[in-house]
């Protein structure tokens, strides 16, 4: 079939038939698609970093905002890998956000072994857009005590 590069062209070359149909069924694709207007969610901070914590202290936390970008209402979808040492609180993002709405979650670390520890969290809307949230933090034991000197005669 030859190039269109007129619309009015359109009847000329192809007597009307295969080419109105591609036409039309490309215009009716376009009006759903702009009619319809998906939700976008955007988390800050998107990475969450608890740089060095001590074993054994109060958790150190951290709050998360999850923010609904769009016009339509959007529920929430929260799965994440983390294990053990950090605890993920859905605040709350487990209902219905609205347009242009915010919700908060909070996540925890609080390391039980030494080393480096990341996992993931995926947030998903309503339409399938998700953002994923990189969390890491660097678990050191705790300090000993130092040993007094002792006393000078």
């Amino acid at each position: 079939m030859p190039w269109i590069q007129n619309p009015s062209d359109v009847n000329n070359q192809t007597k009307g038939k295969p080419m109105k149909s591609v036409q039309w069924a490309i215009t009716a694709l376009f009006l759903s698609y702009s009619s319809v207007s998906a939700a976008f969610i955007l988390i800050t901070p998107w990475k969450v970093d608890f740089g060095k914590v001590q074993m054994g202290q109060i958790p150190s936390r951290q709050i998360i905002r999850v923010m609904n970008q769009s016009q339509k209402a959007t529920r929430l979808r929260v799965t994440n890998s983390c294990t053990g040492e950090f605890f993920l609180n859905q605040g709350t993002c487990f209902m219905t956000l609205q347009p242009y709405g915010s919700c908060f979650m909070s996540v925890e670390f609080s390391p039980r072994s030494p080393g480096l520890k990341n996992c993931d969290i995926w947030i998903q809307d309503s339409f399938f857009n998700f953002q994923t949230l990189r969390v890491s933090g660097d678990a050191i034991p705790l300090s000993e005590e130092p040993t007094p000197a002792p006393p000078e005669n």
